[in-house]
């Protein structure tokens, strides 16, 4: 198994750059230190790689990534800044395919016998790409399957990692109860960019005496300015192990 990058809203700036600056690696629950991507990695990314959306932009950063020779595999889901996924889908899509990233819009994969699940929507807020109405909140995920072990969205659910700079909560209800109802080992996000950061929730959902937990990463790299002021998050081979993601 290898080590998790997670990235989300560079907004445009180059990860091969940027990610020279370190990362802050996770290696328990109360146990991170600043470091460097040393072995193979995988890279998930939660949404606005691009900043302006085009499939140029798109390209421009795969071949980056694609540069970086420690990030083995590549799982990518949209966010709101991403409108190539939604105006010109195949195109966007092909180029992905291109250079062997996997895509996801509302849809699974396996990695390491890891079952993930990504999706790129967020609730309404002006007129960006991959938005619902609020009034769908409640409905809209019950669509997320009860068997996955990492949950990507690009949004961050009600009350976790969610607050904005005027320390309003953001995040959604409908999906917060969706992760309560099965209980990912990770859901990783971004989106909320204040909202950097790290939290853990043991749950009894089922009843039992056995308790789950699920870690919540918000991996939002830049500020409201779109400069990058966060390093992201690598999860180690070992913490993943010792949160039971493993096959």
């Amino acid at each position: 198994m290898r080590d998790l990058l997670l990235i989300s809203d560079n907004h445009g700036n180059r990860i091969s750059e940027f990610l020279e600056n370190g990362v802050l690696k996770l290696n328990g629950i109360d146990n991170a230190e600043t470091s460097y991507l040393e072995h193979p990695a995988t890279l998930i990314h939660c949404g606005d790689l691009t900043c302006w959306g085009s499939v140029q932009e798109l390209e421009h950063h795969l071949q980056d990534i694609r540069k970086i020779g420690l990030i083995e595999e590549v799982i990518l889901i949209a966010g709101n800044h991403d409108w190539c996924f939604q105006r010109s889908p195949m195109k966007a899509k092909a180029i992905a395919e291109k250079f062997g990233v996997t895509y996801l819009e509302s849809e699974s994969t396996r990695l390491d016998g890891l079952h993930l699940y990504g999706c790129p929507w967020t609730p309404m807020f002006m007129d960006w790409a991959f938005m619902y109405g609020h009034q769908q909140d409640r409905s809209f995920w019950k669509g997320i399957p009860s068997d996955i072990d990492i949950l990507i969205t690009h949004g961050p659910p009600m009350g976790i990692c969610d607050r904005n700079m005027q320390g309003e909560s953001c995040g959604s209800s409908g999906l917060r109860q969706r992760v309560s109802e099965i209980s990912p080992k990770l859901h990783l996000f971004g989106h909320i960019h204040p909202g950097y950061g790290v939290f853990v929730e043991e749950t009894d959902s089922s009843g039992l005496i056995e308790m789950k937990r699920t870690m919540f990463i918000n991996s939002a790299v830049s500020n409201d300015m779109n400069r990058i002021v966060n390093k992201p998050f690598l999860i180690s081979s070992e913490f993943l192990r010792e949160m039971g993601c493993e096959m």
